[in-house]
């Protein structure tokens, strides 16, 4: 769906301007463009050939085609905010801008690109993904006879820098931090943390995201009302606590969320209601 018709949706309007269906009491969207500008080293080919992805430098000032991104969401959420104006609806909306992950490493200096073929050659392999760090599954039926020798493979290969593996979180550390690689397929037996800067490709991507270091983990959140005074929040917050200020602010119970219940996630602070 295009951006001029999720804001007609917004606004209760259809494509010729006419009242519609009622606005959602919640609407969510997310854009790719930012990501996949941080990540390109040149435009696509059916952009200007001068336009340039990336950060220019370490303290994030955006080449022009990530730039080009950044207004292209920019307008995009202005549009949004005028939609809900026209229908007098924007002094009973909670508007929260946030991001699912960032690309590392802002600096392009310290970029490091890493073929990540030798992880398939991890004994008792079944799957990998490797993007600024790997993830790696064995087949379950060798799972017991493989994980001793495939734990020793990507450490010697550690050592070696050969993958640039900075820290090597095995199934018991795992089985802590998620669920356990034994009984549970989604948990991957074995995550290879990368030394910052490094990207697993062979092409020319810049950066990638899945690892661990803030430029990966740290992004922008921002949440606008007018029932919120304009200031900084400098309580450390997470994107999880979206979720649940979602449903307060629906008058919804927020532990009605499983993640909520398990993790005792709270609400994001100082917004009122």
């Amino acid at each position: 769906m295009k951006v001029r018709a999720i804001l007609h949706e917004i606004a209760g309007l259809d494509s010729t301007g006419s009242k519609s269906a009622p606005v959602p009491a919640i609407f969510g969207m997310t854009f790719q463009s930012v990501s996949v500008a941080q990540k390109l080293a040149q435009s696509g080919p059916s952009d200007p050939p001068d336009m340039v992805g990336g950060y220019a430098d370490g303290n994030g000032t955006p080449n022009n085609a990530l730039g080009g991104a950044l207004t292209l969401v920019d307008n995009a959420l202005g549009q949004m905010v005028t939609a809900l104006a026209a229908q007098h609806l924007l002094d009973d909306t909670l508007i929260i801008i946030s991001a699912k992950h960032g690309s590392s490493p802002i600096d392009p200096s310290l970029r490091v690109a890493i073929d990540p073929a030798p992880y398939g050659m991890t004994p008792g392999h079944a799957f990998h993904k490797a993007d600024d760090e790997a993830l790696i599954w064995l087949v379950p039926q060798a799972r017991a006879t493989s994980l001793d020798a495939a734990q020793k493979y990507l450490t010697e290969t550690a050592q070696t820098q050969e993958l640039r593996i900075a820290q090597l979180l095995t199934p018991s550390s795992l089985k802590e931090l998620y669920q356990d690689p034994a009984t549970d397929s989604r948990t991957p037996d074995f995550i290879a943390l990368s030394d910052h800067g490094v990207v697993y490709t062979t092409g020319t991507k810049l950066a990638e995201h899945g690892g661990f270091s803030n430029d990966d983990r740290n992004v922008a959140l921002m949440a606008s009302s007018p029932r919120i005074s304009h200031r900084i929040v400098e309580t450390s917050v997470q994107t999880t606590q979206i979720a649940p200020t979602i449903l307060e602010m629906l008058n919804l119970d927020p532990n009605e969320l499983q993640a909520v219940k398990l993790e005792g996630t709270k609400v994001l602070p100082d917004l009122g209601k």
